[in-house]
Order: C-alpha cells, then structure tokens, then sequence
C-alpha cells in the first residue's frame, strides 16, 4: 500500500476484503455497506496491465470510496432509481393498456378481445 492508503488504516479504518476477478477487462471497484463489511474487487486485466505504484493507487482511491461511503450512497441511488422505473413501467403498461381497450370495438367483434385476455393482470 502507498502512504496515502496506510494513512487511511492508520486512522483507524478497518481493512477490507480484497478480491481477485478473472477478467481481461481492467477495473477495480469497492462495495459494502459501511468500512467494516467493504470489500474491494480488482481484475486480473489490470494487475496485468498497472505496475505496483499505479496499483496503490487504484487501491487508494478504492479505499476513498470505502471511507467515504460512496458505496453506501451508490446502493441507495440504484435501489431508489430501480424502485421509480419499476413505479413508471407499471403505469405506463396500464396506460397503454386503457388505451388500446378504450379502443376496442364492442365485445361481440371478439378478435380484439381475445388478443388482450391474457394482458390482464390483477
């Protein structure tokens, strides 16, 4: 670790899980609720590529992420963005869906209603 990162665990920080992603694609990422349940991911595809000093600080700069809680916020963020796309497609199905029956012809046409029975959902 460079000076910045024992820095960080001289603070006080806990040290996180770190792991080893067999993937030619380099990254690194850091994910877990808080300091004490993080972890830290890096690829084979940039071990291979990063020499020691550029891999301390791509850890560091993980590690910033950790102390910070940006993995924390990150989480939050796409559970909240999941939560209101999932709210948007539901309406915009039942939308779509009021506008093709009140397009309909009479029930007694048959064809039309036949296609959409199944639609339906309770």
């Amino acid at each position: 670790m460079n000076e910045f990162a024992n820095a960080m665990l001289d603070a006080g920080m806990p040290k996180p899980r770190v792991y080893i992603v067999e993937d030619p694609a380099p990254n690194a990422f850091a994910t877990g609720r808080n300091p004490k349940h993080s972890a830290i991911a890096v690829t084979t595809g940039l071990l291979q590529l990063m020499n020691r000093d550029e891999l301390e600080g791509v850890l560091a700069h993980e590690l910033c992420h950790v102390r910070n809680y940006d993995i924390l916020v990150n989480s939050m963020v796409v559970v909240l963005v999941g939560a209101a796309t999932n709210m948007v497609g539901k309406v915009s199905a039942e939308y779509v869906k009021y506008r093709a029956v009140r397009k309909l012809p009479p029930k007694h046409s048959g064809e039309y209603h036949e296609a959409l029975e199944g639609f339906h959902q309770e």
